[in-house]
């Protein structure tokens, strides 16, 4: 496979290979690959982690802001053909209370905003010391997905197939933030990553995916082969097999052969019909009057 474009920044300690030089989505084939290759040190990383934790902040803040313009906009655009359960319930609240005080039973005020599940996705965990040096952030992108899936359903519910400007100025805004957040999604989490050589594929198919994937891990494996040679572990080259790994029955299996059944009841029998008694014991094999003594 050929590329039109690299770019090796020994400074930075950075290699980037495309396979057009051009970088604009709409001039590029449906098929293109893209390899960049990296050294990150343990200060590197530190500050990686720390971008990474401030652009996912970013994005949930801009997330709950279109978050709270939906939900006002599906609250003050509610008809009676739209009413959801919550308008039910406030409707109702007031006798059900006095429903149960008439049959004696207890009342409890509900209070939303003391609600601790969001409906969203479910409570998660507090963080321990081996979560907070290592956020996967699944929890958290899940959240998000969802969100955008919900506001685009509330805002179908308001308009119908109407656009009007306020529904044509949200939608903008939710699509850019959902590309945003699929470029973020599609990032390389630095919480998952140790100081040393980094191999960042970006491969774009909508036909014969399953060989272009083919032919870049034959692409991979050949590369990663030709630079580990230079690489030895001591304690792979000390390494040798005890004698107890090399075994003819090493690879054990249920079944058993005659030969060893055989040979172990020969061996017994021999054993049990010898005729040289242990010495320091009585021997009971002869047919004496009496016992005696070795």
């Amino acid at each position: 496979m050929g590329y039109q474009y690299i770019e090796n920044l020994k400074n930075a300690r950075i290699c980037v290979i495309r396979e057009y030089e051009d970088m604009e989505a709409s001039n590029l084939p449906d098929e293109r690959f893209q390899l960049k290759l990296t050294y990150y040190t343990q200060a590197q990383l530190k500050v990686e982690r720390v971008a990474f934790d401030r652009q996912y902040a970013e994005i949930k803040k801009e997330v709950e802001r279109v978050w709270d313009v939906v939900e006002e906009l599906y609250q003050s655009n509610k008809t009676k053909s739209t009413a959801d359960f919550n308008d039910l319930a406030n409707k109702l609240v007031g006798s059900i209370k006095k429903r149960k005080i008439r049959q004696g039973l207890e009342h409890e005020d509900y209070v939303v905003a003391e609600k601790e599940w969001n409906e969203i996705v479910f409570i998660k965990s507090q963080d321990t010391a081996i979560d907070k040096e290592n956020r996967p952030y699944l929890h958290e992108k899940e959240e998000l997905r969802k969100r955008f899936v919900i506001m685009r359903d509330k805002i179908f519910r308001i308009y119908k197939n109407q656009n009007p400007i306020d529904r044509v100025s949200v939608e903008e805004r939710l699509d850019f933030l959902e590309r945003e957040y699929t470029k973020f999604d599609y990032m390389i989490n630095p919480y998952h990553i140790q100081p040393g050589v980094l191999l960042d594929i970006d491969i774009t198919s909508i036909k014969r995916k399953k060989y272009t994937l083919n032919a870049m891990a034959n692409v991979l494996n050949e590369f990663l082969h030709g630079v580990s040679k230079g690489f030895q572990d001591a304690a792979f080259a000390s390494f040798s097999r005890r004698r107890s790994t090399i075994r003819q029955d090493i690879n054990q299996s249920f079944g058993t052969t005659e030969e060893d059944e055989a040979g172990y009841q020969m061996d017994f029998l021999e054993e049990t019909t010898t005729s040289e008694a242990p010495e320091g014991i009585v021997d009971v094999s002869k047919e004496d009057d009496g016992l005696t003594e070795i």
